[in-house]
């Protein structure tokens, strides 16, 4: 998915009725860009940018995984308390269960 499609959709107004819970909880997938990634052990933290949202709300979330998954700028999904990143290296989408942090 290319960023700046989706800033264009943003400013034609497409993502207006958009809605995120107030916790970052969102009914449907939606893209998120990777601003931050820290990883100690297996412990990722993330900050991510919404990029259906007129207001361009961030959000924090952790997750765990064997591997580093994700870098900085990388577009990736989130629904809900999931992510979801596809990985070229084994063509598949990888599914992460996610903690929102303060």
């Amino acid at each position: 998915m290319s960023i700046e499609l989706v800033e264009a959709a943003q400013q034609t107004g497409l993502y207006d009725e958009r809605f995120f819970y107030g916790s970052g909880q969102s009914e449907h997938w939606t893209p998120i860009e990777v601003l931050t990634v820290t990883r100690r052990d297996q412990i990722n933290d993330v900050e991510a940018l919404y990029l259906e949202t007129a207001d361009r709300e961030t959000i924090k979330f952790r997750f765990q995984s064997e591997n580093e998954v994700i870098q900085t700028a990388d577009v990736i999904m989130k629904r809900n308390n999931q992510i979801s990143i596809f990985s070229a290296e084994d063509m598949a989408d990888l599914l992460f269960e996610v903690t929102l942090v303060g």
